[in-house]
């Protein structure tokens, strides 16, 4: 009976043994300012060591981008294959993480950014869409984007074809619309931007106004704020300088 009872214990002890050697290790590397390494299940750190920097403070192995400070905190920032970022972090002098900023992205099929969400420490904080302009350089322009704010709120920016903001719905705490702004962008016949009217739940609330001075500079000259029953509320003319002169 002694017998079998130590046998079992030691089968107990091997099934042990053998899972604690089974936990699966992250195939993505983590970092600090100092190291790098592989996080198992449990959360111990695999195979750690010391970063090795090239002059650009990229390590060889990890891959991470390393930029240290005299105070011995760091920032250390991973991209994916294609070179958008995937993770941002501090790290304070002692090595312990201030926050950390992670990104995932969608693809079509040419390879072209369509989606994004970005999370901080954990907690999501964008998602974003995005359409190409044709341009030479072919990088996505926002289409849409959802923004989540610490206090619950949310705010839905749409965006037209050439990335300028089209209407911002705001959201309360309990997903409820509070408020809808819809914008109107204004260029002239050689495509300069001229301004902006904005207006707030289908009523006009904002307009701003732009032009070129004697010297070709170019900045904004008048802005008007109306009430909701469309009179105007205050009216603001600055100089080239930007200063207000009525």
């Amino acid at each position: 009976m002694k017998k079998m009872m130590v046998m079992l214990l030691i089968c107990l002890m091997s099934v042990q043994l053998f899972s604690g050697c089974a936990q699966q290790v992250t195939e993505a590397w983590s970092a600090d300012g100092a190291s790098h390494w592989h996080e198992a299940e449990n959360g111990e750190k695999v195979g750690e060591e010391a970063h090795s920097l090239d002059e650009n403070g990229i390590c060889s192995v990890c891959a991470g981008e390393i930029v240290k400070f005299d105070d011995g905190s760091a920032f250390v920032t991973f991209y994916n294959e294609k070179g958008d970022f995937v993770s941002w972090a501090e790290y304070d002098s002692n090595g312990e993480q201030v926050f950390v900023q992670t990104s995932e992205y969608e693809y079509d099929e040419m390879g072209n950014m369509v989606a994004s969400k970005t999370y901080m420490d954990g907690s999501l904080m964008e998602e974003c869409t995005y359409h190409f302009t044709g341009d030479e350089e072919d990088y996505p322009t926002m289409a849409t984007g959802m923004f989540y704010n610490e206090d619950g709120t949310k705010e839905y920016w749409e965006y037209d074809d050439r990335g300028d903001v089209a209407s911002i719905t705001y959201y309360d705490g309990d997903g409820s619309v509070s408020y809808v702004e819809t914008y109107e962008t204004k260029y002239d016949e050689n495509d300069n931007y001229m301004g902006e009217k904005i207006s707030t739940d289908g009523a006009l609330s904002y307009e701003s106004f732009y032009e070129f001075d004697e010297d070709g500079l170019f900045y904004m000259y008048k802005e008007i704020y109306y009430n909701e029953d469309g009179t105007i509320d205050n009216e603001i003319v600055y100089d080239a300088e930007g200063n207000v002169i009525e």
